[in-house]
């Protein structure tokens, strides 16, 4: 799995969870973990598990996603008006 489809898997999850009752707060908390959990189950799937690498670039996805997140909402309320 690529960074961009773990990038929308993160994103759609996080949006579900903010469905559930996840607050704002806590929602890139919540991305991270995911990216994590997610880079590490697939890096375990390949059979090639390196901790560190997989740590980091998963919370490297959940930032991302965050931060991109943010500045799209940003950039749609100010075209708004």
């Amino acid at each position: 799995m690529n960074e961009i489809e773990m990038s929308a898997i993160v994103l759609g999850m996080t949006e579900v969870a903010k469905k559930f009752g996840l607050t704002s707060k806590w929602a890139p908390v919540f991305a991270i973990f995911l990216g994590i959990t997610i880079s590490v189950g697939d890096a375990f799937n390949h059979g090639k598990i390196e901790w560190f690498s997989s740590i980091l670039k998963g919370a490297l996805i959940g930032i991302a996603t965050t931060g991109t997140y943010a500045a799209v909402n940003k950039f749609i309320a100010k075209a708004r008006g």
